[in-house]
């Protein structure tokens, strides 16, 4: 219901702000890019629906792809629209909403803890599941990785695509004045999503985030390099000047995970986030120090390979996995926590072929239209690996929005 609600929301919302633009809605409908997205979403659903004529649990196949027609469908469309009629100015503001929403979620969990990460999760007033908002949080933390990394690059040419002359670096300093306060800024926003991510003690996003910031880092040294290349082509591949030149500005993306390190290490934290991040490096033997969430998931992708074993052309059917063979356990985790493992449990290898061929069509139509946004769509499917559902990663299938789109400079 909640989702419902929030989904209704979503969709007036743009419907309203469509109207204030005076955009034609029937135009935006009859769109062929628009027509695209929803048929290949069709065809995505009209496919799990037709796996529950053999499903083992029909009942719980068809919740899922209610819950992605109630809550992935919507995100996907309002997307779609919110890319199509992108302005700065939409930018700035969904940027600083993050960062602003991010402040105040964490200030109320310093407050007031509303997590338990003990027991399966209950809705009730005051208290918070960890993983809903360690996903929203930790993907808030990516989106303003890259955009702080994007302002960097407008300034200080941390990401170039190439530099034609020397007046763009003698320019270098201005731009980078001019620019500074908005970095800063999105720089303690950005310490304050990450540490929000720790405070939820969401593992997966965690990782995700710092995985993000290694890649970020790398991609930065390798084109500041290849730029340092053009200009100055007898300078030493990797020479001390070379490395003095493009070091303090590739330190700036490390700045926010340095300030949330500051945050985490220097402010008292609740016994059962430490204990959670201490039995995720206890790798020995596979025990994790007895870890429920972790060995709940090994249980689970173990079964799943069962499954895959016995079903492996057409799989268990959508939802199969929860009840399989009344295995009780089953019942409370109810699917792998792994979109593959999910997929091919319950779709077969036509269910796998489908994902992959779904996961390259978002990557692949992305790349071509933001290639920046590609970092976020992997961290996507990197949450996909470890938590929730395919019906419940709309972090993930938002990117079908992209499909339709015609590549805009």
């Amino acid at each position: 219901m909640l989702k419902g609600l929030v989904s209704v929301l979503l969709i007036a919302v743009a419907i309203v702000d469509c109207l204030v633009l005076n955009e034609d809605l029937r135009t935006f409908i009859k769109n062929k890019g628009f027509k695209k997205t929803i048929v290949i979403i069709l065809l995505l659903v009209a496919y799990l629906s037709l796996t529950l004529t053999y499903s083992s649990n029909p009942a719980y196949g068809f919740q899922k792809i209610l819950n992605f027609l109630i809550s992935v469908v919507p995100s996907v469309i309002v997307f779609y629209y919110l890319i199509s009629t992108l302005t700065k100015l939409r930018v700035k503001l969904f940027v600083y909403s993050l960062g602003i929403i991010s402040v105040l979620t964490v200030s109320y969990i310093l407050t007031v803890y509303p997590f338990d990460q003990s027991t399966i999760y209950e809705y009730r007033a005051g208290r918070w599941s960890h993983v809903i908002y360690g996903r929203m949080i930790s993907s808030f933390a990516v989106i303003l990785l890259l955009y702080m990394v994007a302002m960097i690059g407008r300034a200080a040419r941390l990401l170039p695509k190439k530099l034609y002359t020397l007046g763009q670096v003698r320019d270098t300093p201005r731009q980078l004045k001019e620019e500074r306060p908005r970095v800063l800024f999105l720089m303690f926003i950005t310490s304050i999503a990450i540490y929000g991510t720790y405070l939820s003690a969401f593992r997966a996003g965690f990782i995700g985030v710092l995985l993000v910031g290694i890649g970020l880092l790398l991609i930065s040294i390798k084109n500041k390099v290849k730029s340092k290349n053009i200009l100055n082509p007898d300078l030493p591949a990797f020479s001390i000047q070379r490395i003095n030149s493009f070091l303090p500005t590739s330190l700036k993306l490390f700045l926010p995970f340095i300030i949330a390190a500051i945050l985490i290490f220097t402010i008292p934290a609740k016994d059962i986030i430490t204990l959670r991040f201490d039995n995720m490096v206890a790798i020995d033997n596979l025990q994790f120090k007895g870890d429920p969430a972790i060995h709940s998931r090994l249980e689970a992708w173990e079964l799943s390979w069962e499954i895959i074993k016995e079903h492996p052309i057409i799989g268990s059917g959508f939802g199969g996995f929860n009840g399989y063979n009344n295995i009780e356990w089953t019942k409370m985790i109810k699917y792998p926590h792994n979109i593959i493992l999910e997929m091919t449990a319950e779709g077969g290898v036509i269910g796998l072929l489908i994902l992959i061929l779904l996961i390259y069509i978002i990557l692949s139509r992305a790349w071509k239209i933001y290639p920046g946004i590609i970092l976020f769509l992997l961290f996507a499917i990197w949450l996909a690996l470890f938590s929730k559902d395919l019906s419940s990663q709309a972090v993930l299938w938002i990117g079908l929005g992209f499909y339709g789109l015609k590549r805009v400079d």
